[in-house]
């Protein structure tokens, strides 16, 4: 998608949460803090595509999210 977390003042906000503070990753490798995760991160390395494609399936929520992009891709 970009170079978010290495854009300033952008990159800062990943840091800036507490210590206790849960914190995802959803890239195609590992960047900035993540390199030394804390004990709550969590990540989903990989393809973005695939990985949200399966993240949504689990929540079983895939189809809705389909039919969402169809309906705005017919507007346009």
């Amino acid at each position: 998608m970009g170079t978010s977390l290495a854009v300033y003042p952008f990159a800062d906000i990943i840091d800036s949460t507490t210590r206790s503070t849960m914190r995802l990753l959803i890239n195609r490798q590992l960047v900035g803090t993540f390199l030394s995760p804390r004990s709550c991160d969590a990540t989903l390395i990989g393809d973005l595509e695939i990985n949200i494609k399966q993240l949504l399936t689990k929540l079983d929520a895939l189809d809705y999210v389909l039919e969402l992009m169809n309906r705005e891709n017919a507007l346009h």
